[in-house]
This record gives C-alpha cells, structure tokens and sequence, in this order.
C-alpha cells in the first residue's frame, strides 16, 4: 500500500519562513531515495551524479537549454531566460552573461519539477571558487535562497565547505563521502573521475555564447534595435555579417554554411536578398522593411558580389 508523504521544510532568515511542500507517493519511505541533478554534460555534473550514485540515490539528470547554451533535447527555458536577459536582478557578469540570474532562475525551474519527478532534493557540480561571481559561498546560499529552494541544494564537490543542507542533516546522504573541493584548478577533479572510471569527459569551456565578446557586442545592437526579441532573433543574428540598417537588422551571410543557416532561420516579414545570378552571399534584413532600409541594404549586400 503506497504512503503519501508530507515533508515541511522550513528555512528561518530575517525573521521570516519558507515551506517547501513536497507530496510524494512512496511505498517504503526509507527506500528509493531520488533527487535531480543539473547538468551541462561537463566533468563536474558527471562526477556530481556519480556521487550520488554511490551513496544509492537514483540521480534523474535534468538539463535546460536556451538559445545561447545547452543541448537540443534539453528543457526549453528560453523564453524566461530572455525576459530576465533584458533585466537582471543582479546585473551581468562576464560581457553580457546574467550568470547570478541564470543560476536562480535554472533552480526555479527544477524546484518545479521536484514534485513531478518525486524527488527530495537537487544536486548540482558547482564548485566553490571556481568562478569568482556566481560560486564563491555567499553567492551560492543566496542564489538558493532567491529561488526558494534554500537547504535542499547539494553541491557535492564543495559540500563540506558549505553548511550543511537538509539531505545531509536527516541522512539521507552521508556528509563524510561528500568532497571539499574548491578553486579554478581540475586536478582534484580528474583525479576523482580516474576513481570513478571515468575517461572521457569534455575539456572545460565558456559553454554560454553571452561569455563571448564578439557575440555580446551583437546582442547589446539588437536589445537596441528591437527589444522585443525571440529565440529566432537570436538565431538569426549568429552568423554571418551584421549591420544596423534604418530601424532593422541586416545580416549577410559569409560562405555557403552561413548562406543556409540564414535561410534556415529566415522569418516570414523577413526581406529577402539571393543574387541568384551573381556569386554572392544570401542576406536577410528584419525588423524594417521600408524602402530606404531595403535600398541601404541593397548597397550594402552588393559590396560582396564577386
């Protein structure tokens, strides 16, 4: 006969409370332990998960994606995540990229699905100190504590440098297999995953296009230029040449892979130019197809016709 578990959580600062809810159908309250675990397929999500996994909790793996990170078949956060790109709470970190905020608001979405997976807690692979904005202590708790999910996030790679959280308080994970590691250097890192057998893993990278300046300086244009922006925009404005033309958008295509990703992200009031006759780029204009627009583009897409 299956159990319905009430668990109250309840986290004490400046005076005030928040319950955290979770309604969970279990046969055996002791048994079949589970939490999610975000990941972005580096080295430390999977030693976060393999973590887990040796102290027999079942570990769903949860990713998210946006137009500027993540993997196709991951959860589509995208049109919150622009919403909050326009204005973050906590400004931006390196060039354009909101990392406080994305953090938060990541932890927002996997707090939702908690109840749906019936899971307990989440767990991630941030590490302390490894970046200096969104993972020094203080950072992580509140970052926690603005997505209301405050003691039921586990870090396992840092955790005993963190206070502990409520899985570790009412033992359903064992603090002392939790790991101490902090700082930007990976040696502690590969030295866990060659414990763990693990041999491939990705070397570390920016992972978000809005780390990248050269990508920033074309999305600060086009918040300029139409703050209304969607996912496609985005798209549209990743390859290719880019110009501000009138009150649109012009991007003209470099070589033959940039000219198909164009027409791949062409949108139906999208002008169009495809010199058919010439040796040239194909070039999409958007945003503004009046006639000045049409014709400065039009000198402009000419300038590359061999």
């Amino acid at each position: 006969m299956a159990v319905r578990v009430y668990i109250f959580v309840f986290c004490y600062y400046d005076h005030s409370a928040i319950k955290i809810v979770l309604s969970i159908e279990r046969t055996k309250v002791s048994t079949n332990m589970k939490c999610l675990c975000l990941s972005s397929r580096g080295l430390d999500s999977l030693l976060a998960v393999e973590i887990m996994k040796q102290q027999g909790i079942d570990t769903k793996i949860v990713e998210f994606k946006t137009p500027f990170f993540g993997y196709e078949d991951g959860i589509d956060i995208s049109k919150d995540f622009i919403t909050m790109l326009k204005n973050p709470k906590f400004g931006y970190g390196k060039n354009l990229n909101p990392c406080i905020d994305c953090k938060i608001l990541m932890l927002k979405k996997a707090r939702e699905i908690l109840e749906k997976e019936q899971a307990y807690f989440l767990a991630t692979g941030e590490v302390v100190g490894q970046r200096p904005m969104s993972q020094n202590k203080q950072t992580l708790l509140k970052m926690d504590k603005e997505a209301k999910i405050e003691g039921l996030v586990v870090r396992p790679l840092s955790a005993k440098l963190l206070p502990e959280t409520i899985p570790e308080k009412e033992k359903w994970i064992d603090r002392n297999k939790l790991y101490e590691i902090s700082g930007r250097s990976r040696k502690d890192q590969m030295d866990l995953a060659n414990k763990f057998g693990i041999q491939e893993y990705p070397t570390p990278a920016g992972g978000c296009l809005l780390t990248d300046a050269g990508f920033s300086m074309r999305m600060v244009q086009l918040m300029k230029i139409h703050s209304e922006f969607s996912a496609n925009d985005v798209e549209f404005i990743k390859h290719g040449r880019m110009f501000a033309v009138g009150d649109g958008v012009l991007i003209v295509g470099r070589n033959k892979e940039e000219n198909y990703r164009l027409m791949d992200s062409q949108s139906e009031h999208d002008v169009i130019f495809d010199y058919t006759s010439s040796p040239g780029p194909f070039a999409l204009l958007r945003f503004d197809d009046s006639f000045s627009a049409r014709l400065e583009a039009d000198k402009i897409v000419r300038k590359y016709i061999k």
